[in-house]
This record gives structure tokens, C-alpha cells and sequence, in this order.
């Protein structure tokens, strides 16, 4: 077995391995869509319900001066009747519950069959008949009082005061949905390369090649006079298996930015300050 008389030593450091994504940009999401309730308790000025775009109490909401649908609400009457024949209308064509009942069921026939006979035994223009799911005398999902059916006299149309208003409210804080695609990995190493001889029965080290940086994009090295050379040899994997997210399933949020003055409330959307 031969052996070297002057040994080298080769020294090397391990940089982070990064994991990275191309992103594609599919679509914005706001943080948190809900409804905000307006009735004739909750509101002193209360003129009544309007859904339709040109009066509805609800501000309609635009995103690059494009409607958002339905933004302009909906009314809950206190008549059980008023409430089922309008998610009937609804079922028939031109409704914000459309995609619900046709996508996630094919029982849209049987359902109507069903809604129309309910339809025939109640009387839509008795006012008293009321949710009778609800344990108290107020509508069980606007909240507004079902027995007072007092109306100032400024209403032209008194049932549209006693129904409630239902609208669209949306967060400050929107986020851009980004598709991942072309995963890759960039990993490097630093290598330096030593040759250890004794001086005066003493051991002292020759630099032959100092921090040579090679990475998957740098992968070889090769000193000026051809006596040492260094490549870098990567892995390669030929499905997604090894990466850490699931680029056809997992999807990457990003906030927007948001006014200043709710700055405050949405720290995930606050540029990060540079130390």
C-alpha cells in the first residue's frame, strides 16, 4: 500500500441547500368575506331592503372597476312564504346559490317539486306567518323583530322595511394565489485544499487552492496549472417526490398591501424592516 509523503488536506464547507419555485400568479382572495346585517333595529334611518343594483343599501363591490356578483346583497323577510319562493326563483336560474345546488347534488328537479308544494299550503301575503325555526318572535338569520309591524310613515313600501339586509362585506387584506411550477434546488459547497509537509520537525501547511466556491450552477473548477481540478456532481430526481410541496396541489398566498391606516391590523401584509 503506497502512501503519500506530503498528505493533503481538503476542508469542506456545506452551504444551505434552497429549495426554489417559479410562481404563476392565478388569482386574488380576500381574507375574510362575511355578511354584515342591517335592520330596522340596527339601523334608526332604515329605509328597507333593496337587492336590486340600482337601490340596494349594500355597496356594491368592484374589483378593476369590474362588479363583483351579488355584492349588491340580499333580503330576509320575516314571511317563511316571501323567503322559500325567492330560493325557488333562485333554483330556476339567476341565483347566487346556482353553483351550490346544481354542482354539488342532482336533485334540482325533486327539490323544486318539494319547494312548490311548500309554496301552495303557506299564503304569501299573510303577515303572520314567520320562521318557525326560530325560538324568539325575530327573523332567525337577519335578527329584526317579527310581531312589530309598526312602519314610519316615510316608507312607500312597508314590507320592505321589516326585512332585513344582507351584504357582502370584505377585509382590507386581499392575497395573490400563485400557482407553484419548475422546482429546483441551488445547493453549494466551499472547498480548500491543503498540502500538510514538516519544516524544522514540525508540521506546516502549503495552500494549493483556497474557498473555490462550486454549485449546480457552477459545477467545475480547474487551477492554472492543471494540478488540481474539483466538479461538482448533483443529484437528480426524476419526479416531485423529493421536493418539499406538492407543486400540482400545494398553491402560495401573498398578501397585498393594504391602506396605512389598517396597517397595524394585518401584520403578514407589513414590508418586513430591513436591520
Amino acid at each position: 500500500m503506497s502512501k503519500l509523503i506530503n498528505p493533503y488536506i481538503v476542508v469542506i464547507q456545506q452551504d444551505e441547500v434552497l429549495e426554489t419555485y417559479r410562481l404563476k400568479r392565478i388569482k386574488i382572495v380576500n381574507a375574510e368575506a362575511k355578511e354584515n346585517v342591517i335592520n330596522k333595529e340596527s339601523n334608526p334611518h332604515y329605509l328597507g331592503c333593496y337587492a336590486d343594483l340600482k337601490r340596494s343599501i349594500c355597496n356594491r363591490i368592484t374589483t378593476k372597476e369590474t362588479p363583483i356578483k351579488y355584492s349588491e346583497g340580499f333580503c330576509c323577510s320575516c314571511n317563511m312564504a316571501t323567503n322559500i319562493e325567492r330560493q325557488l326563483h333562485d333554483c330556476q336560474g339567476r341565483s347566487r346559490f346556482k353553483h351550490v345546488i346544481h354542482t354539488r347534488n342532482n336533485y334540482k328537479d325533486k327539490f323544486e317539486i318539494i319547494i312548490n308544494q311548500i309554496v301552495d299550503n303557506i299564503t304569501l301575503d299573510s303577515d303572520e306567518v314567520y320562521d318557525k325555526r326560530s325560538s324568539s318572535t325575530n327573523q332567525i338569520r337577519g335578527g329584526q323583530n317579527c310581531e312589530n309591524l309598526k312602519t314610519p310613515k316615510y316608507i312607500d313600501e312597508p314590507y320592505r322595511y321589516h326585512e332585513s339586509s344582507h351584504c357582502l362585506q370584505f377585509s382590507d387584506l386581499w392575497y395573490n394565489i400563485n400557482k407553484l411550477e419548475s422546482a429546483s434546488y441551488y445547493h453549494s459547497v466551499t472547498i480548500s485544499v491543503y498540502e500538510k509537509y514538516s519544516k524544522n520537525d514540525k508540521p506546516a501547511y502549503k495552500k494549493i487552492i483556497s474557498k473555490v466556491k462550486l454549485s449546480t450552477k457552477n459545477k467545475n473548477y480547474k487551477n492554472k496549472d492543471s494540478t488540481m481540478q474539483t466538479n461538482f456532481v448533483a443529484l437528480t430526481f426524476g419526479d416531485n417526490q423529493y421536493y418539499s410541496l406538492d407543486v400540482d396541489r400545494d398553491r402560495l398566498l401573498i398578501p397585498r398591501k393594504v391602506p396605512p391606516i389598517v396597517e397595524h391590523q394585518y401584520p403578514q401584509a407589513m414590508t418586513p424592516k430591513s436591520i
